[in-house]
């Protein structure tokens, strides 16, 4: 692998040399609407990341969401980023990232952007792919409005031991509800929301297994406040929130849901300021995070808290904000019954890009990030191209490499081996083996967009990533009835190198007046890598497929469609249970109808999920989605469209994704957008 890297870092420098045969860059991003997120049948902040079409999820429940996306290796722990109007956010506990600890309702949510090439993003260096987040702006004047969903029973949720055998197992999504109201000025708005939700179970055999751990039922409260300004001569966005969520908090390596009480509280405020043909901008965040188990159900109780506080500043040159350099720093506090080494409390860190054209069609960029904390040093570049090769095509290519700081992991496996002895304490062996490297990553995504006739959009791409992980896990398990749990010995496996690949190929765009479609097909494979890493792959589908379709034939009334495909998956750890360690591969069919009254004031929408009632499967132990139904009730008042912001609508974030461009505000509200790199104002 060592040769093969250096290979890599000899051939890359010429190609940028040779100029005319260079590979540019386009922006790896799938936007989805508000109107898409109801039009899929989702009603819980977790959901969203089953609308990424490059994004591998698992699910064990059908409540608690992960994900990642295709091009990040498929490990242990959730490493992507979150941002909410360009701030960043950490909504994640033990390795664990979960959106519905967000402190925002659904309804509040504008676009979803996924993007999965390594890229500076709010000065983070995302190479394990990016979540960004867009909030509906109010328009001026007084406005409310609110939101209700309820879903229908769905399938069997798995075949768990306790299940007498032919027993009809039948669980109910539950309920959710958002309220808000907001006031627009002429230069700020203020807007509050209320977001909660509950999930009962109906079905005796998941009651009693859901008592046998002391939960009956989950529920999330999240009250926010988004307040936005244009003052002193730039724009200032401040978003206030908190979480809580009684849960059914799951860690592989306990083998089990843990009944918990999470909370996130969050307070965020960042802004700009044109000085001549730059711009200043700042970013304040805090966070405390927290997690423990209700009392009774595991001894000793989990128990783990963190603080985090951020300052960070830019500066950006020249009017297309490629350019930009940028310092912060920052703190962070981890509270727990252990003692943990090397917590990096307080740290440093910079970032920054310049960007330049090769010839007229071919531009470049690289940027960096470096991290100092604990006498450790964390750093990562990105290098970015551009090739625009006619008025149709552009070719883009993206190189990254990353080292970031081992200290900064909060995952529950790389807790353990600082000293956080919980899992031991409630009666799981551990063990270290392997070599005590810092993980690294390498990656390289190649990318053709082209635009064909009638707008249509067409995109082939293709990554390989070379690796060194940082602990994976591998399990020995046995059934505990008593704790209606998998559980067994746990041998953490450190710096184990590795090596991926796939092709990605999609497209889409309007066909007719009143039709639009989007498609899309990846295949992953291990080019190397020892049995834990080509176990860990295995998690993941090496095929996997989506269609969308949206008809609309006369206004306010909408019918969409998907069918998506899902290839078989093998978890290693079930290998010598009962459980079967394969889930099989599946199609299912979804399909939706949304329609507008009272002038487009009320909206009803149904969806309907897995309509041929396949059996899809996530996890070994995990739900199997049948067939179900959600019905969706929302207002908006006064008279403006539900979900749709007139400062940034949909497809003027296409636009601007497509184009480089973003949409500019209207001058009654702040920025719509966060002040990051290459938002050019």
């Amino acid at each position: 692998m060592a040769a093969r890297l250096s290979r890599l870092t000899v051939v890359v420098p010429l190609l940028f040399i040779l100029g005319p045969w260079s590979w540019p860059r386009t922006t790896a991003a799938q936007t989805s609407s508000a109107e898409e997120i109801r039009r899929a049948g989702i009603f819980r902040l977790g959901e969203l990341l089953r609308l990424g079409d490059r994004w591998d999820v698992v699910t064990v429940d059908e409540y608690a969401w992960r994900g990642a996306p295709a091009l990040a290796p498929p490990l242990e722990d959730d490493a992507w980023t979150v941002l909410v109007d360009g701030l960043p956010v950490d909504p994640s506990l033990l390795g664990v990232t979960t959106l519905e600890r967000l402190p925002l309702d659904l309804g509040a949510i504008d676009t979803v952007e996924f993007a999965e090439a390594p890229r500076l993003a709010s000065g983070i260096l995302a190479d394990r792919g990016l979540l960004r987040l867009r909030t509906v702006r109010p328009e001026p004047g007084l406005s409310a409005r609110g939101r209700y969903v309820t879903g229908s029973e769905t399938g069997d949720p798995g075949p768990f031991e306790f299940v007498p055998p032919g027993r009809r197992n039948r669980d109910r999504y539950g309920h959710d509800a958002s309220l808000a109201a907001a006031y627009g000025g002429g230069s700020w708005y203020v807007t509050g929301g209320l977001g909660l939700g509950v999930h009962i179970a109906t079905d005796p055999a998941i009651a009693d297994r859901q008592q046998a751990s002391g939960r009956v039922r989950i529920e999330r409260t999240a009250p926010s406040l988004r307040l936005g300004l244009n003052a002193w001569g730039g724009t200032h966005t401040l978003l206030l929130g908190r979480s809580r969520v009684d849960d059914s908090f799951r860690l592989e390596a306990f083998g089990a849901e843990l009944p918990a009480h999470s909370t996130f509280d969050y307070a965020g405020v960042t802004g700009s300021r044109p000085l001549g043909s730059s711009e200043l901008r700042y970013r304040l965040t805090g966070e405390e995070a927290e997690i423990r188990s209700s009392a009774g159900t595991v001894e000793p109780a989990l128990d783990f808290e963190r603080t985090s506080l951020k300052a960070e500043i830019e500066m950006s040159f020249g009017g297309a904000g490629r350019d930009l350099i940028g310092l912060g720093l920052w703190h962070r506090n981890v509270r727990t019954p252990y003692p943990l080494a090397d917590d990096p409390a307080l740290g440093f860190r910079s970032f920054g890009s310049i960007g330049w054209r090769v010839a007229a069609s071919i531009s470049q960029q690289l940027s960096f990030a470096v991290d100092v904390g604990a006498g450790a040093v964390g750093a990562g570049a990105i290098l970015e191209q551009d090739w625009r090769v006619g008025p149709r095509d552009a070719v883009s290519l993206v190189l990254s490499a990353n080292r970031p700081l081992r200290e900064d992991d909060e995952g529950l496996y790389a807790l353990s081996a600082r000293g956080y002895g919980w899992l031991q304490d409630a009666g799981v062996p551990v063990s270290f083996e392997g070599a005590d490297e810092a993980p690294r990553a390498a990656v390289v995504n190649a990318a053709w967009d082209r635009v064909l006739r009638g707008g249509l959009v067409f995109r082939l791409s293709g990554f390989y990533q070379a690796f060194t992980a940082d602990y994976l896990a591998r399990r020995e398990l046995s059934f505990d009835p008593g704790r209606v749990a998998w559980r067994g010995p746990v041998r953490l496996v450190s710096g184990r190198r590795g090596e991926g690949g796939g092709l990605q190929v999609g497209g889409g765009g309007r066909l007719s007046r009143v039709l639009t479609a989007r498609v899309s097909y990846r295949v992953r494979w291990v080019i190397s890598g020892a049995e834990p890493i080509e176990d860990a792959w295995n998690r993941v589908p090496q095929h996997s497929g989506r269609l969308h379709l949206a008809y609309a034939p006369v206004p306010g009334l909408e019918v969409g469609g998907g069918v998506a495909y899902r290839g078989a998956t093998r978890w290693a750890d079930y290998v010598d249970t009962s459980l079967d360690p394969t889930t099989p591969r599946a199609i299912s069919l979804d399909l939706s109808v949304q329609k507008e009254l009272w002038h487009r004031r009320l909206r009803a929408g149904l969806a309907l999920r897995n309509l041929f009632n396949s059996p899809l499967r996530f996890h070994p132990e995990g739900a199997t989605a049948g067939r179900a139904a959600t019905l969706t009730v929302e207002t908006m008042l006064p008279g403006r469209r539900a979900g749709r912001s007139r400062s940034r609508s949909s497809v003027e974030a296409r636009g601007g994704e497509a184009t480089g461009r973003r949409a500019t505000p209207p001058r009654s509200a702040p920025c719509c957008e966060c002040p990051e790199a290459g938002c050019p104002r």
